[in-house]
């Protein structure tokens, strides 16, 4: 949340820097997860097209209303998680869920 005192200059930065960090984190993933999940809208497009190069996917659904999963070529599963979408504990229940599956 943001204070009275924000400068938007000085958050856009933060923002910049830690979208930089999850980048290259992402790049050093040496094995091939199941899925990877997602939150926010610009920050799922700098993961998809920066940190894993995907040009093109599929759409095969929804995990949850809003949630869309895409197929791509180097993944099983990429799961978009907007920002303004879900409640406190769905990701971690989404997580769950899909571990039950193996």
């Amino acid at each position: 949340m943001k204070s009275k005192n924000s400068d938007p200059d000085e958050d856009l930065r933060i923002s910049a820097v830690i979208s930089e960090g999850l980048i290259q984190a992402v790049k050093r993933i040496d094995v091939k997860p199941r899925y990877i999940m997602v939150k926010g809208g610009i920050t799922s497009s700098d993961i998809a097209t920066r940190a894993l190069g995907i040009k093109k996917a599929r759409v095969i659904g929804q995990i949850r209303p809003g949630i869309p999963v895409w197929r791509t070529g180097g993944l099983h599963s990429y799961i978009i998680f907007p920002g303004n979408v879900g409640e406190e504990d769905e990701m971690k229940d989404i997580i769950i869920e899909l571990g039950r599956e193996n």
